[in-house]
């Protein structure tokens, strides 16, 4: 998307400055064979400046709408927003080498139960084991995640480092801002503040009586 975006901004400016000097400078010359077809009687003045008023507009034009689709871009990442304002759910799974775990978050009115997982397989499938939970208050889980700028981690899909053979993976879901869903992933790379996550998870389980 920001691939196409930055092909029309560079389509919508050639447009301008071409209908510019057409139109308000006159170089007429700049309009393909115009100048020998002007000689011959076939072409106007008048048409080589409605060409020139034409692409002058369609640059206008196309500068805007790119602009607009930038601004939805880097202010609205995917229609989420840029901070959180109500919380749902979140399923964060961790795999490394030797052991695979996940962090699940239900919100229930004004609190959140949080549980941590370890993944094991049992019978032949994946089975999870419940090892904390502990619940919050809703508004601090949102603060937190507004304080590592939750939101702007939609999309993230990052990339195994070359030559690296070790590292975690991680996936990462979760539903914000009246129903919008969040997604991101990666292989040992992670979203700018995404390690605080880890930490913030960790102690709140870890001060938390409620072990399981």
């Amino acid at each position: 998307m920001i691939f196409v975006t930055v092909v029309l901004s560079l389509v919508g400016l050639v447009f301008l400055v071409f209908g510019y000097l057409i139109y308000f400078r006159k170089k007429y010359s700049l309009i393909n064979g115009f100048a020998s077809e002007f000689k011959a009687g076939l072409k106007t003045e008048r048409y080589a400046k409605r060409v020139g008023l034409v692409e002058f507009i369609l640059g206008v034009l196309t500068i805007i709408i790119t602009a607009g689709v930038c601004i939805m871009l880097f202010t609205n990442h995917g229609g989420i927003g840029k901070t959180v304002t109500d919380f749902e759910s979140l399923n964060l799974r961790l795999s490394g080498m030797r052991v695979t775990e996940e962090y699940e978050i239900i919100a229930d009115g004004g609190q959140c139960e949080i549980s941590y997982y370890n993944m094991f397989y049992g019978n032949g499938e994946e089975e999870r084991k419940l090892v904390k939970r502990t619940t919050c208050d809703t508004q601090t889980l949102i603060d937190a995640l507004n304080g590592f700028d939750f939101a702007k981690w939609n999309g993230f899909s990052g990339e195994r480092p070359k030559g690296l053979l070790d590292g975690t993976d991680f996936r990462l879901t979760a539903t914000i801002n009246g129903g919008q869903r969040l997604h991101a992933d990666g292989s040992a790379n992670f979203p700018k503040h995404f390690h605080e996550l880890e930490q913030w998870l960790y102690d709140i389980l870890k001060d938390s009586e409620e072990t399981v």
